[in-house]
């Protein structure tokens, strides 16, 4: 956070990007506080996962709604699996961002 901060003084009109992906970002418990940190700095901020932690999912879709520059992207790494994965949890949870 403290690199970020010096970064957007020393470059104010320059548009940063954290990137979280890796170990599967949805496990970590601390994950939506430590986005608030970021998003409050109005970076744009994409977190990369599996999606199948569909507790942490629900966070950040509302989380998502407070912070536009908040987004989120799926991996498919068995697409049968996630096919079906999708078909039955992903569409509940993007209702919840109309």
């Amino acid at each position: 956070i403290i690199f970020f901060k010096k970064l957007k003084k020393l470059l104010p009109n320059h548009r940063f990007e954290l990137d979280i992906l890796g170990g599967e970002p949805l496990y970590y418990s601390y994950l939506i506080d430590f986005l608030e940190e970021f998003l409050l700095l109005d970076i744009d901020v994409w977190v990369v996962s599996n999606l199948l932690n569909t507790d942490m999912l629900k966070k950040i879709i509302l989380l998502m709604k407070k912070f536009p520059h908040l987004n989120i992207v799926g991996t498919w790494h068995d697409y049968t699996f996630n096919k079906k994965y999708f078909n039955k949890k992903i569409k509940e949870n993007i209702l919840l961002l109309k």
